[in-house]
This record gives C-alpha cells, structure tokens and sequence, in this order.
C-alpha cells in the first residue's frame, strides 16, 4: 500500500493542519485548494500543492487522472473543503444555497464515485468525509450548511453500508466535529461566534490528532471535538434545550434579532 494522501480544502485551518501532520509522519501528501498560496510554508520532498476549482466537473476529473498517472493510487483521500454562509434561509440566495452544496456534497460524491473503483482495482483504501455536527444538530442562520452536512452524512453512511455488502477493500470514514477555532469562526464579529462561547472552541491541531487517530483505529465514525460530542448527546436525549440553547447563546444575538424583525 503506498503512503500517498490527498487532502482537499487543504489551505484552510483543517486542511493546512491536516497537510502538516501527515507529512510529520513522513506520508506523501498532496494538497488541493482552489488558492494555494497559504501552501508555500510547506516546502518539503514529500509535498505537493496542485491548484484546482473543484467544482469544475472536467478539472475533478482530470485531477484525479492526473494524481493516479504520475503518483499512483492514494492510500488515503480526504474531503476536507467546505464553505458555510451564515444567513437566514429566508435571506439567502438561490445562487449562494447552490455553491454550499455543489462544494459540500456535489464534490465529495464525484470524488467518491472515481476514486473508489480506482482504489479497490488497486486492493483498497481509505476515504474520509468531513461532515460537520451541523450535518447531525441543525441551527438557525445556517440551513444550506446544514443541508449539505445532513446529506454528507447521509450519502457516507449509505455508501459505507454498499461498500461493506460488497465486500469492498475500501473504508469510507465518516467525520463529524463541532466548533473548531478556524477561519470560518469569525471571533469578535457583530455576526460571529459568540465571544462567550470561545473557551468550547477546540484547536485544529487537536482536532486533527483525534480524527487521524481515529483513522489509525479503523473506526468509521469519528466525533473529534468535546463539543461536537455535547451537542450530539444532546441532540438524541434532550433535543428542546439543544435547540433553546443554540438559539440564544450560539447564534449571534444581532443575527437572531434580524431574524425577529
């Protein structure tokens, strides 16, 4: 099996955390991001940065023939790039509501649909879809994000259960964190997160050392965050107070004031 690793959404907090930890231990990553500028501290032997608008059905699909002619079949692909648009559904564009699902959903199940016969022609390995607690706990102010993440894990479970029918020698590993202090938290913005809420932010850096764990103990859900765990515990035994609690305190108070109004 080769040590080959692609990580997609390789230039945000996740990815670049991601990118940095694998080639700590030596594997040969490469790393996808439409910018690949924030990339460039990682200058080493055993990584590459490759440039690519996923969402283009034709440059996907050259990128992965490109990847598997010149590098060989991955040992691991991460589908880490994602967006999220904080705004009330009602607000929300049409043409917004499609980029969070073409990025969130539409890539991660095209990469799927090319990279696993390629895998398993190749005697396996192993994919990892990053969801959100978002895609098990729903919130105000982020219903596309949501939606993309309900259907994330949705389409990775589904998947895992044909892929084990059939025997395959491919893991499909189903990742859901919850607040990780990354670019897309916005601190001390009027619409951001909640300033009070900060000391339940875990850090990439740990966040990645429990998912890579979980990777490394073959499991097929892994919940890497202690708030992630919270919210979900909470979502299954006491969903009217989870829901009463992120209305008031994870939810910007002018967010859910233009909400009201």
């Amino acid at each position: 099996m080769s040590r080959l690793i692609v990580i997609t959404g390789a230039g945000g907090g996740l990815g670049t955390e991601f990118v940095r930890q694998y080639i700590e231990r030596e594997f040969f990553v490469i790393g996808v991001d439409l910018n690949t500028d924030c990339l460039a501290e990682f200058n080493r032997d055993n990584f590459v940065a490759i440039n690519c608008d996923l969402t283009n059905k034709k440059h996907l699909t050259n990128l992965i023939s490109d990847i598997v002619n010149k590098y060989g079949t991955p040992y691991m692909w991460i589908n880490n790039a994602g967006i999220v648009n904080i705004a009330s559904f009602f607000d929300e564009t049409e043409k917004k509501y499609e980029q969070v699902m073409k990025i969130n959903v539409d890539v991660p199940v095209r990469i799927m649909k090319k990279i696993i016969p390629i895998m398993e022609r190749n005697g396996g390995g192993k994919i990892i879809n990053v969801s959100s607690v978002a895609g098990l706990v729903s919130a105000p102010i982020l219903s596309s994000y949501c939606a993309s993440k309900f259907a994330l894990v949705g389409i990775t479970e589904s998947v895992q259960q044909e892929l084990m029918l059939k025997k395959s020698p491919v893991d499909l590993v189903l990742v859901c964190h919850g607040f990780i202090k990354t670019e897309l938290i916005k601190l001390g913005h009027e619409d951001g997160f909640p300033e009070q809420l900060t000391p339940f932010l875990s850090t990439t850096k740990k966040a990645v050392e429990n998912i890579i764990k979980g990777i490394d103990l073959n499991k097929k859900f892994i919940d890497p965050t202690l708030n992630g765990k919270v919210m979900s515990f909470a979502s299954k035994y006491g969903p009217k107070k989870l829901k009463e609690f992120a209305a008031k305190l994870a939810v910007p108070k002018t967010l859910i004031q233009k909400i009201k109004s």
